[in-house]
């Protein structure tokens, strides 16, 4: 009888504060927890790059929302050691009040940090109560070494909500761009992005959640530091920056944002690459933005549905047997509209629209 000979596996530590104190390596964390660890990089990263910054966060709880104030207040040991303070507000605005600012700090000369990054949430009806503080804020700008981030959490569903709302319209009406992460692990990257663009634009980022994103969990491997953020040469900035000042006439603030600001945003997406494709076009690209987007139960191939891949184009062919037109679209970025005539369904695919 041979003894079969067994080697000794050395197994890794693995405590529940991984998620906010590894520095790099396999993690095990929920969508909600993967924004306080986001907030931690940030500062981590500040510090690396010898910026003495603090993190603020303020808002109103709320489904998809609802455990991120009781995960803010369990992490408070992390938040402390990092100089993020977590205050909730009385409702949304006022949270959104505090959030703006927290970005006058580097109006004051007797401030005792460069920057205070800040962050504000709540679910779909407080960005809806919230838009005035958004608009001012969002057009006063942010400072220089602070930036801003609006958690929205969305219920498209209308699980637990008097309405199934979705947030972008709203930040589009206060001309807030809006970063729409995939995934747990895609908070952390995007989030930091976040914060270097509006650093860099002075625009408040707009950030969507959704049930199925922030209420999973995943395991990943992580490493905040490595996260690549490029800053544009290539845009003119003024001398005197994007930034929050004082003071500041409204009409001026204005120009700064529509003329400047915005087009500087676009500047750093297109460099960093943030609107990207990481899919098959002809078999997933689809079907991924219709599930994420909670239109309809996609189920089958996109043959079965009318689509072929043509060029750098994905075409809707509208089969015999439903009523329609032919559209042609580009990329993921997908809007879809139903319309209803007794018990015909039409169906209209349309992308975005190029400037040339």
């Amino acid at each position: 009888m041979h003894q079969s000979n067994k080697t000794d596996l050395a197994l890794d530590t693995v405590t529940l504060e991984d998620k906010y104190t590894l520095k790099k390596g396999r993690v095990f964390m929920t969508g909600t927890q993967s924004l306080i660890r986001m907030l931690l990089a940030q500062r981590q990263r500040d510090a690396a790059q010898g910026l003495n910054t603090a993190g603020f966060v303020s808002g109103y709880r709320g489904s998809p929302l609802g455990a991120l104030d009781q995960e803010l207040w369990k992490a408070r040991k992390h938040l402390d050691e990092n100089q993020i303070k977590f205050v909730p507000g009385l409702n949304e605005e006022l949270a959104a009040t505090a959030v703006w600012g927290s970005q006058m700090l580097g109006l004051d000369p007797n401030a005792l940090v460069e920057g205070v990054f800040g962050l504000w949430y709540g679910k779909g009806p407080g960005v809806d109560r919230s838009g005035d503080a958004f608009k001012h804020g969002n057009i006063a700008g942010c400072s220089k070494h602070g930036g801003v981030l609006l958690i929205a959490g969305d219920d498209h569903s209308c699980k637990s909500s008097s309405l199934p709302h979705q947030s972008e319209h709203a930040f589009i009406a206060a001309m807030i761009p809006v970063m729409n992460p995939s995934g747990v692990r895609e908070f952390i990257e995007f989030g930091l992005h976040g914060y270097a663009m509006s650093r860099y634009s002075g625009c408040w980022i707009g950030f969507k959640t959704i049930s199925d994103t922030i209420e999973s969990s995943s395991s990943f491997e992580i490493d905040p530091m490595s996260v690549d953020i490029k800053i544009p040469d290539s845009y003119p900035v003024p001398e005197d920056g994007f930034h929050i000042r004082w003071p500041d006439p409204p009409l001026e603030q204005e120009n700064r944002l529509q003329r400047q600001r915005l087009y500087a945003l676009l500047e750093y997406v297109r460099l960093n690459g943030l609107n990207r494709q990481e899919c098959d076009r002809a078999r997933y690209a689809l079907e991924a933005e219709l599930k994420r987007r909670g239109f309809i139960e996609f189920d089958g191939t996109p043959q079965h549905y009318g689509l072929w891949l043509v060029g750098e184009h994905l075409e809707y062919q509208v089969p015999t047997d439903r009523h329609g037109h032919l559209a042609v679209f580009r990329g993921q970025r997908i809007k879809m509209f139903c319309t209803r005539a007794g018990h015909n369904r039409r169906w209209y695919f349309a992308g975005p629209v190029d400037q040339d």
